[in-house]
């Protein structure tokens, strides 16, 4: 049986996401974003490091499925 593919939208009440980010060529950031479920929404902590400077900032976001996709597997949103 194939495993569901991990959304935002799948999640559990207080499950997380972790999004790696990259920068571009010459871009020497470690970055990623985690993504955690919390009732009404979700909460996006992105944490950067560069060099010896460590960044973090936090920002709620709440429930909507303007952009989940469709039930029926196209690639069209709602």
């Amino acid at each position: 049986m194939p495993q569901e593919e991990q959304t935002i939208y799948n999640l559990q009440l207080h499950q997380s996401l972790t999004i790696n980010i990259s920068g571009g060529e010459g871009d020497n950031r470690a970055a990623h974003t985690t993504v955690l479920r919390v009732p009404g929404g979700w909460v996006y902590t992105t944490k950067t490091q560069l060099g010896d400077i460590l960044t973090q900032s936090s920002a709620f976001v709440p429930f909507i499925q303007e952009f989940k996709k469709l039930e029926d597997d196209e690639e069209v949103y709602e």
